[in-house]
């Protein structure tokens, strides 16, 4: 995933030590939106193997929300392929990020299928008593 961001390399590693996850890769690279952007990729402990076809784990979708929540924390304008800023981020994870835990992180969830309401999707874990969402606008 590439970042764009005005946060520098320090701050990226700290999002990744709160996370709980080691990067695969961080290279930094120009922007044209912001002071420069960072290429990650995350391994953590989502019991899944990479999707790169690199021999690791890749980080669990809460990893990855922890990891970005830490940057829009702090850049609430960073932008990324997924999120176009910190307000976007929070609406597509029904604000689960803005203080979850590493401790009370979920290893995966198990979505159900999208609710449509009209503007927006809306999945919603199936696990018993997590409160996880993830939204669209279709």
């Amino acid at each position: 995933m590439r970042i764009h961001t005005n946060l520098c390399q320090g701050m990226i590693d700290i999002a990744a030590k709160i996370a709980g996850v080691r990067f695969e890769r961080c290279t930094l690279h120009g922007s044209r939106s912001r002071d420069h952007a960072f290429d990650v990729i995350l391994s953590g402990n989502s019991g899944r193997r990479s999707g790169f076809g690199g021999d690791y784990e890749a980080a669990s979708w809460d990893q990855w929300g922890i990891f970005l929540g830490f940057i829009f924390e702090n850049d609430p304008d960073a932008t990324c392929w997924a999120y176009k800023d910190a307000v976007d981020f929070h609406w597509q994870t029904g604000y689960r990020f803005e203080d979850l835990t590493l401790e009370e992180a979920t290893r995966f969830h198990k979505w159900s299928l999208g609710e449509y309401d009209g503007y927006s999707s809306t999945s919603h874990c199936q696990h018993t008593d997590c409160t996880a969402v993830r939204r669209w606008k279709v």
